[in-house]
């Protein structure tokens, strides 16, 4: 963690489908299976329209996979954010 740096790249998209895909390495039913994303919501590499995030929101509740989002700053995305989760 001391090593991440800020660089200017948020791929929100990409970032939750490799978490989704750590869960998925561990599915048993028996466990909440839970993404929790810290974010001002400002994706700008790859997929990033509140849309596209929102897709992939709906297709990891179908696997009972849910993501909580939690928005950080006084300018975060709402919107995606709340599509997202």
């Amino acid at each position: 963690i001391r090593g991440i740096e800020p660089r200017g790249n948020t791929a929100l998209f990409a970032g939750i489908s490799q978490g989704a895909a750590e869960i998925r390495k561990n599915l048993d039913g028996r466990h909440v299976s839970r993404i929790l994303l810290l974010s001002d919501g400002l994706a700008n590499a790859g997929p990033s329209s509140p849309e596209d995030l929102g897709r992939l929101g709906a297709s990891l509740r179908k696997e009972q996979v849910s993501v909580t989002t939690v928005g950080v700053g006084t300018g975060y995305n709402e919107d995606l954010m709340t599509r997202l989760a």
